[in-house]
């Protein structure tokens, strides 16, 4: 067999993917009282995603070993079924969905040489999103293919006769998070769930989920979110940054590290914040208005040293 359509990850596990199908729903419910002169519909918000993916195991020569016995991925997948933990499905083209197996059949015929499975994943919305994309590659993906992404998306609904404003708001915050390394993960996160639910109500307002004519719509939305998806996490993993802090007041250089990284890593932190300034005394009191090197706060403690 070759020629597949798509390639995933499931727990790391490489997956050959077929075919997929996936389904996006909002669970709304008809009120009937107590409104007297007709039902009321509420939207009680998105469903869990789910999909199908139509998979193949065969063994691949020129992998890792790991990523080449097909029996050996057979078998992590099946017991990630019977376990039914959540783990994160890098899906190959929504990006990182944390789910569970919830539904496994397999195939083989003596024919062929590879275990056909259909396996579907539902979403794990209880637990906070992730950062994955590119079937479990690390991601390279900055503002610039951001920007690229968001004009093909323009040129799309201008085509429609459609604007929007989130398009460039994306763009605008994929440059935001390149330009400010001291962004923790969790606000570009909160930032990226806000691009997204805009993203969504956008769709929805287009009617792009539900028009089979406007699915370019559909799937330039898609792509931009993927994109954004993949810059975020770009971002995250990009620890060793260097930031400028400007002394507001004289202090000793380890209250400084307290101060800027928490007390809990100040002891690792005072020993960077020396080796980054060798000029600056750290047993005294550092002046205020020094200007001072450090890595940025979501970078790992005691990992880089010039």
């Amino acid at each position: 067999m070759s020629g597949f359509l798509y390639e995933a990850t499931f727990d790391g596990v490489r997956l050959d993917v077929l075919a997929v199908s996936g389904s996006h729903g909002r669970a709304v419910v008809e009120h009937t009282r107590p409104k007297r002169d007709g039902a009321n519909n509420e939207d009680m918000g998105r469903e869990p995603f789910r999909c199908t993916l139509s998979l193949v195991f065969i063994d691949h020569r020129h992998a890792t070993e790991q990523e080449g016995d097909a029996q050996q991925r057979f078998e992590t997948i099946r017991s990630l079924w019977d376990s039914g933990e959540p783990r994160v499905l890098v899906h190959p083209y929504h990006g990182a969905v944390i789910c569970r197996v919830a539904g496994f059949d397999d195939s083989a015929s003596a024919d062929d040489d590879g275990i056909a499975v259909t396996a579907t994943f539902v979403e794990e919305i209880s637990l906070p999103p992730v950062f994955a994309a590119g079937a479990g590659a690390v991601p390279r993906v900055g503002r610039q293919q951001v920007r690229g992404v968001q004009l093909d998306t323009d040129q799309v609904l201008a085509d429609f006769g459609f604007t929007s404003s989130v398009t460039q708001d994306s763009y605008d915050k994929a440059s935001e998070w390149e330009a400010d390394p001291t962004m923790t993960t969790r606000q570009v996160q909160l930032e990226m769930m806000t691009l997204n639910n805009r993203l969504n109500a956008e769709l929805e307002q287009f009617e792009a989920q539900t028009r089979i004519d406007r699915f370019p719509i559909m799937k330039q939305y898609t792509r931009l979110q993927s994109t954004l998806r993949r810059a975020a996490e770009a971002v995250t993993t990009t620890t060793n940054r260097i930031v400028r802090l400007t002394v507001t007041a004289a202090m000793p250089m380890r209250i400084i590290a307290a101060q800027f990284y928490g007390a809990s890593q100040s002891d690792q932190r005072f020993a960077e914040l020396r080796d980054l300034n060798p000029t600056v005394n750290g047993s005294v009191l550092v002046p205020r208005g020094t200007e001072l090197k450090a890595y940025s706060p979501n970078s790992q403690a005691g990992r880089y040293r010039q």
